[in-house]
């Protein structure tokens, strides 16, 4: 019939989701190169302006797409339909899609073990005992844009996450004269001025496929 191989994929990927269901991550959670939204927020939320509205960093961001790009249920169906329709390609989808939407452990698992396959449903991301759970569940957070380099954005080269993180920690910002010895005590990354922050180009990285 019409139509029914995409009621059976959207059947077995909301089943999926349902049997799979991640618990509530670690905004806490420390991997190698990346840090969760929770250590952000001590210095970054409870921020008011002169006009007394709340202006706070962390609590703004944490209600955007970004950091709900893996948690996002319309998606995460999307994700699996398309994997269970498709299973000859699904290892570029798992690095495709991962790639933009849980960024952090993408980035992570390439890094660490660059032959390990990446995954997302079942026991994998979604599973909390995973090692990667909670960098997967955060999104697009701080530590990740915050992290990128001026390589290549802006061009078909740095289109589609191909990214490219730091590996001495710095964490790049808008301001030209920022204060270092407070956020490195207290996060372990070094901010420092760079003036791709303030450009689209670092948003095409991701947004341009």
């Amino acid at each position: 019939m019409p139509g029914s191989n995409r009621t059976v994929s959207c059947a077995v990927a909301l089943g999926l989701l349902v049997a799979f269901a991640a618990d509530a991550s670690n905004p806490f959670f420390e991997t190698e190169h990346f840090s969760g939204s929770g250590n952000c927020a001590s210095c970054h939320n409870s921020l008011y302006d002169e006009l007394g509205e709340d202006v706070s960093i962390e609590a703004e961001w944490s209600a955007t797409m970004m950091a709900n790009a893996a948690r996002d249920p319309l998606w995460q169906a999307k994700f699996a339909s398309e994997v269970f329709r498709n299973p000859q390609i699904e290892p570029v989808l798992k690095e495709k899609c991962t790639r933009c939407h849980a960024p952090m452990a993408n980035e992570e698992v390439k890094k660490e073990n660059p032959d390990n396959k990446l995954a997302f449903l079942n026991e994998d991301f979604l599973d909390p005992a995973n090692l990667y759970h909670d960098a997967a569940m955060e999104g697009v957070s701080c530590t990740l844009c915050h992290q990128i380099t001026d390589a290549n954005l802006g061009t078909t080269d740095g289109f589609s996450g191909q990214f490219t993180i730091s590996q001495s920690r710095l964490a790049y910002g808008p301001f030209t004269d920022p204060r270092i010895n407070p956020m490195q005590r207290q996060s372990g990354y070094r901010p420092q001025f760079g003036a791709h922050t303030l450009d689209s180009a670092l948003c095409a990285t991701c947004h341009n496929l």
